[in-house]
C-alpha cells in the first residue's frame, strides 16, 4: 500500500526479507534502510503501528545519506510525542485468521508542558492461505520528549518487535513443471522451519532551532 504511488518502485519480499523492494530495477538491499535517518539493517519485516511516514529517495543521489547504491534509499520517520493527550485503538480482521490489534497512546506528563510521552503498541496473529503458515508479531514502541525551550528539543525513542513465522521458500517444480503442486502445499518440515527475530532499537536526538532558516540536530 505505501509503495502503490510511487512509480518506479515494486516489492519483491520473499520468505526471508519480507521489505525488499526494487527501485527503477535495482535491489534496495538491507543496508539502504534508513530509520529517523538512522542505518537500520534488519531481516525483521517492519511493522507500521509506529510509523508516520516512508520517505524513498530513488537513484544515485541516495550516496548523499550514506547509501552507495545506485537503487535509492527508504527512510522510515516515525510518530513522534506531541503536545496534546488522546489516545487510538485499533482492530484488523481478515481472512486465514488474521488478527491485528493496535493502540497509540500520546500525553503530557509535566505541568509545564515541555516533557511529552508516546506508546505504540501492536499485535498481530494469522495463519495463512499456505499450508502450516503463520504469523505472531509483537510491537512495543515508547517516546519521550523534552522541551526545555522552543528552541531545543532532546527525544529518546526505544523499540522492540518480536516476529515469528513460517520459513517458506516456495514450491519446488516437478519434472519442470512450476505448477505442479497446489499453490497452498507447503514443501518443507513445518515442526522445524520456522524464522523467529527480535529487534531491539533505541536512540537520543537533540535537535536545536539555531534561527527561522537553520537547525542543528546531533543525534545517537
Amino acid at each position: 500500500d505505501i509503495i502503490r504511488n510511487s512509480p518506479g518502485v515494486v516489492p519483491v519480499g520473499d520468505g526471508l526479507f519480507q521489505d525488499r523492494i526494487f527501485i527503477r530495477g535495482l535491489e534496495v538491499r538491507s543496508r539502504d534502510f534508513r530509520k529517523n535517518g538512522f542505518l537500520d539493517p534488519t531481516y525483521t519485516p517492519r511493522d507500521f503501528a509506529n510509523i508516520e511516514r516512508v520517505e524513498i529517495l530513488k537513484g544515485p543521489a541516495s550516496v548523499v545519506y550514506g547509501s552507495s547504491a545506485p537503487s535509492g534509499t527508504v527512510n522510515f520517520i516515525t510518530k513522534k510525542p506531541l503536545d496534546a493527550s488522546f489516545g487510538v485503538i485499533g482492530g484488523q480482521f481478515g481472512s486465514w485468521g488474521l488478527n491485528r490489534y493496535t493502540a497509540d497512546v500520546n500525553g503530557v506528563i509535566s505541568e509545564d508542558h515541555n516533557i511529552y510521552a508516546r506508546v505504540n503498541l501492536a499485535y498481530e496473529d494469522a495463519d495463512s492461505y499456505r499450508d502450516f503458515g503463520y504469523t505472531q508479531r509483537h510491537l512495543i514502541a515508547p517516546a519521550v520528549t523534552w522541551a526545555p525551550t522552543a528552541w531545543t528539543n532532546i527525544m529518546a525513542e526505544a523499540e522492540f518487535i518480536e516476529n515469528r513465522r513460517l520459513g517458506d521458500q516456495g514450491l519446488p517444480a516437478l519434472n519442470g513443471d512450476a505448477r505442479a503442486y497446489r499453490y497452498s502445499v507447503y514443501a518443507g518440515e513445518p515442526a522445524n522451519d520456522f524464522i523467529y527475530t527480535e529487534d531491539y532499537r533505541t536512540s537520543l536526538v537533540w535537535t536545536q532551532k539555531l534561527d527561522e532558516d537553520w537547525t542543528a540536530q546531533l543525534g545517537l
